[in-house]
């Protein structure tokens, strides 16, 4: 948790104390001429304070002081209209010396809670201090060694409390231990200050101005996986000054913190030389590395059934990287702790992986550059397979689970495409492996766009494009490409006279695309009315905005000094702004208010979605020599606008000389030392006004970098960075990179040489609500379910749009769709606690044309069998199974289909299976049928009748035979045996007289025969015979 003052001052104020500090030889501070970038302390008190025995620390902010204090904290803050004035008095003896000076207290005390068990001081500072305050030894203090952090245990049972500071903000984390009640934690904020609880902060109006605490967020490391689990956690109203917890079901026999942590870091397993170049996510957290390898002897730990399992075989091993390679791809779960695919991806000579990102459907897209005639690509679907010269670039598409390549294809001229080359060497290249920068991403339909270069004059446009020929020896080339990479929707150079290079690119929610990069042309074309129309120095960054449709240019604008300046990577916030960062040898200002170090060599800043306004700038960083000490690799901003960055700073021979050498870092710093070649992330809060977090990350014996490609962050907060580690100039290899946790999936580096390494770090600093979900599956047929998950764990509100009329509430729905067609799925969430009350996203659906049929029967007239009444759409094959071991199959259409087949008695459950062959739908329909075909279970015969003339049962007859199907003669004789009645007409019967037409037959026992010589159930002869009693009325 957070607490920072809401609008901080931006001047320090005097606090009252005399303090004389001293430090060990050969220790000095970094000083930042920012108001948040000098790590505070607390100053113990050992009495020195004699007015103040309930205090155990106390730290000086500016515009006031924090006091720790056994059952709360207690803030002490001045106006900050005061602090000219009291500046004025003191300094220039011209204001009336009667002024006042405004300061308000506010207590936080922890309600209900008990003496701390232990007070344990970390992190110390490298100096001391001796207080020697009024003339009373006895309040004269020496070597009082002040704490960056404090930590109160058990001020609730078996709960404890971490004090520190991030920047100028006051962070405390709750520290729960098995057998505590997150219920007994309460603050009680003083009735001096009026608080309200809004987006989850607790935000407390004082006579002086403002201060927050920010939302909590907690985890749990899970006992037997190790994964790190986020848990529910809210703040509660209890009371009018009282405010509890609300924490979500958690396990009670694990710690729970409330309040960066290491998700994973693992080395890449491959036995050959392995260097990381690019690393992305996809929806569940996985974490793809791409980076390429010599397999040429020892391997690289590729999965069965794995796309490509055979090394291809390398080339010369062009510089910078003079490595013989093929790509080297691995997906790791996201905990790290299994690699869930590897795979080679290459032809006969060498390629590189520029860039990875994952479509909607978790595909792996991975873009980069081969000097492979031969190298994989879609041959059949292709945009192109034909190898023009020199390096290409290439687009691949692989499945989620690594197996198949559902689409390829090769971009390119006669000359170098997406690669900047080092003969003839080109103006951009400034970091080591610049060589390999460029962007991919995609929109929710499944397009592609790409950020790259090219030397070709025959680079592939389209009709219209705002440049179709190269201008200069470089010049950018910006695309975009279907989802099956059959066809470029449109593709357009941009560029001057000299080198231009695209690096970056982003899609906006208005149909824009953006894209950052940089230019040595003084006539690099600029559109539109741009933020700065001329370039001011050889080499300058740029931002670019384009239509997403038609690539239609539509404003430019340059960014830079009069020095070397370049944009290496842009992103969007929420509102659709326009973030950009990049590298300086210039003198760059920053915006008043904003973090960070006045003519340092990195910057950040932003721009309106017009590109018209800068908004605010800022640098940051340690430049001792001139040149920028960091290389960009990774950037973003969140949906709390925290601004997340990520580079290295090392020596690799070629290129810039970076190191991380004195940057500035946090106390909740992943790793606070650094042998000044390691990663650097840090992380700036909302308008870049305050440092939120900053660590280093990387091994003490080798220079950790990354060969040219991008890494990304999450909108979450979690970075997945590709490393290139534990990489000597000459094998063996080191094992020196930092690998967590115990079962990560590579923990040493077993490589001759270097090795991909992968890590992802989960930042946590801020409560963001957002609309990612995934949909599984995509493309399906009708009537089957689709199942639609999210992945917030907080209780927001939640409105699913299925885009046929229906609408589910629900957190993760499912749905059947019962017409075929391409359906729009918007998710909107709403949470008011949020740092973003309302985040939506779409995505798009196909149901694929499915059969639909209905089936009757009948019995045919004179029992030919059973006739079937098949009516069906869509369909254009019929597969039908009789249900008695028969079947066959027809091609068929749309309409009536009319089948007759013979059965035996019996009951039957014909199956009939109706196919789209185009869609692959299918479609099935049964239905039960009877057959009756023992002619005996049909023909019924009386064995008595009464010709009396009522006109009820008068006659002896047959009854079950169809006077028109069947064929039988009846026969009647007397107990004589002679004849009394003969015929073949089935529709006659036995009147009791000789022949129907003699004399009256007396009373008696007469005797039948019926002789069936075809019946519509069956055709072979049967003969009937039995007694019939005639009755006369006596």
């Amino acid at each position: 948790m957070f607490l920072a003052n809401a609008k901080p001052s931006k001047a320090n104020a005097h606090h009252g104390v005399f303090t004389e500090k001293k430090r060990p030889k050969n220790n000095s501070q970094q000083k930042e001429d920012s108001p948040s970038s000098q790590q505070l302390y607390f100053s113990p008190n050992k009495g020195q304070w004699s007015n103040d025995i309930t205090s155990i620390a106390k730290a000086n902010i500016p515009g006031g002081s924090v006091y720790i204090r056994k059952n709360g904290i207690r803030i002490v803050s001045s106006h900050p209209d005061d602090i000219a004035i009291k500046h004025k008095a003191f300094h220039y003896r011209s204001t009336d010396s009667l002024f006042v000076l405004r300061y308000h207290v506010s207590d936080i005390e922890f309600a209900f809670s008990q003496t701390p068990k232990r007070i344990d001081y970390e992190n110390l500072a490298p100096f001391y201090e001796n207080y020697f305050l009024g003339n009373n030894p006895a309040y004269w203090k020496n070597n009082v060694q002040p704490a960056a952090k404090i930590i109160l245990r058990e001020v609730y049972p078996r709960i404890d409390i971490a004090i520190y500071f991030v920047g100028d903000h006051l962070e405390f984390d709750w520290i729960l231990h098995p057998g505590s009640h997150p219920n007994d934690i309460a603050l009680r904020i003083d009735s001096s200050s009026i608080f309200n609880l809004k987006n989850n902060q607790i935000i407390t109006t004082t006579s002086v101005g403002k201060w927050l605490i920010q939302a909590p967020v907690a985890s749990q490391v899970m006992a037997i996986t190790k994964k790190i689990k986020p848990i529910l956690c809210r703040y509660t109203h209890r009371t009018d000054h009282l405010i509890g917890l609300s924490v979500g079901k958690y396990d009670t026999g694990q710690v729970l913190t409330i309040d960066p942590i290491l998700v994973f870091s693992t080395y890449s397993g491959s036995q050959g030389d392995n260097f990381g170049f690019t690393a992305t996510f996809d929806t569940a957290g996985c974490l793809y590395s791409g980076g390429i390898v010599d397999a040429s002897i020892q391997k690289y730990p590729v999965t069965t059934g794995a796309f490509q399992t055979n090394y291809g075989g390398g080339g010369i091993g062009s510089p910078p990287v003079t490595l013989p390679c093929d790509i080297s791809i691995s997906k790791y779960s996201a905990d790290g702790s299994k690699l869930l695919y590897a795979t080679y991806m290459g032809g006969d000579d060498d390629e590189y992986p520029h860039s990875l990102c994952v479509d909607s459907d978790n595909n792996l897209l991975v873009f980069g550059t081969t000097l492979s005639t031969n190298f994989p690509v879609q041959t059949d679907s292709a945009f192109s397979d034909i190898h023009q010269g020199d390096y290409d670039i290439f687009i691949n598409k692989l499945s989620t689970n690594g197996t198949q390549l559902l689409a390829g294809t090769l971009i390119g001229g006669q000359d170098a495409d997406g690669f900047q080359t080092e003969s003839p060497s080109t103006d951009l290249i400034y970091n080591y492996a610049d060589n390999y920068r460029g962007d991919i991403t995609t929109d929710t339909r499944g397009n592609i766009y790409l950020a790259t270069c090219t030397r070709s004059d025959d680079f592939p446009t389209t009709p219209g494009a705002f440049q179709s020929k190269p201008n200069g020896a470089t010049d950018a080339a910006i695309l975009c490409i279907n989802p099956n990479l059959s066809g470029l929707i449109w593709s357009t150079l941009i560029g001057g006279t000299k080198d231009d290079a695209a690096y970056s690119i982003k899609i906006d929610d208005s149909a824009h695309v953006f894209v950052g990069g940089g230019t040595s042309s003084g006539n690099f074309p600029m559109v539109g009315n741009g933020f700065l129309k001329t370039g001011k120095g050889n080499i300058d960054g740029y931002v670019l905005r384009l239509r997403q449709n038609t690539g239609n240019y539509e404003v430019g604008t340059y960014w830079g000094s009069e020095e070397y300046d370049q944009v290496y990577f842009i992103d969007l916030d929420i509102q659709q702004k326009v973030y950009f960062t990049g590298q300086t040898e210039g003198n760059i200002n920053r915006s008043a208010g904003t973090y960070g170090k006045n003519n340092s060599a990195q910057f950040i800043g932003r721009f309106g979605n017009d590109l018209k306004t800068e908004e605010f700038v800022t640098t940051f960083g340690n430049r001792t020599t001139g040149q920028p000490e960091l290389s960009p690799s990774a950037f973003m901003v969140d949906n709390c606008y925290n601004i997340y960055f990520s580079g290295w700073g090392s020596v690799i021979g070629v290129g810039n000389s970076g190191s991380t050498s004195g940057l500035p870092i946090t106390i909740d710093a992943h790793q606070k030392t650094t042998d000044n070649k390691d990663f650097y992330l840090i992380v700036l809060g909302k308008d870049a006004k305050n440092l939120k977090y900053a660590s280093y990350y990387g091994g003490n014996k080798s220079a950790d970098h990354v060969d040219g490609g991008t890494s990304r962050f999450d909108k979450r907060g979690v970075i997945y960075q590709s490393v290139c580690a534990s990489c000597p100039n000459t094998p063996p290899g080191l094992n020196d990179f930092p690998t967590s946790p115990a079962n990560v999936a590579f923990k040493n580096n077993v490589s001759v040489r270097c090795s991909n390494a992968s890590f992802k770090l989960d930042f946590r600093l801020g409560y963001a609500i957002d609309a990612i979900f995934t949909v599984n599956p995509k493309r399906l047929c009708r009537n089957a379910p689709v199942f639609f998950k999210q992945a917030n764990i907080y209780k927001a509100q939640y409105l699913w749009d299925f885009g046929d009329g229906d609408t589910s509430h629900s957190i993760n729905p499912s749905h059947l769709y019962k017409d075929s067609g391409t359906y729009s799925i918007s998710l909107t969430v709403k949470d008011s606690n949020s740092c973003n009350p309302l985040a939506s996203s779409k995505q798009t659906i196909q149901i694929l044309v499915t059969p639909k049929g209905s089936i009757t029967y009948s019995e045919t007239i004179c029992g030919s069998g059973i006739d079937f009444h098949l009516d069906i759409t869509n369909t254009d094959s019929v597969f039908w199974n009789f249900g008695d071991g028969s079947q066959t199959q027809i091609t068929a259409g749309n309409g009536l289909i009319q089948k007759n087949y013979q059965y035996k008695s019996g009951q039957y459950t014909p199956l009939i299976l109706l196919k789209n062959t185009r869609s692959g739908c299918l479609d099935t329909l049964s239905i039960p049928v009877l057959v009756n075909s023992d002619s005996t279970h049909e023909i019924l015969i009386a064995n008595v009748f009464t010709p009396n003339g009522d006109n009820k049962n008068d006659c002896f007859r047959v009854f079950g035979l169809s006077p028109d199907c069947d064929k039988a003669e009846l026969r009647v004789f007397n107990r004589w045996g002679e004849r009394v009645f003969y015929t073949e007409n089935l529709k006659l019967c036995w009147n009791g007289k000789v022949n129907n037409s003699g004399p009256e037959l007396p009373s008696g026992t007469y005797f039948y025969q019926l002789d069936i010589i075809k019946s519509r159930y069956n055709k072979a002869p049967k003969l009937f015979s039995g007694s019939i009693n005639l009755l006369r009325d006596q």
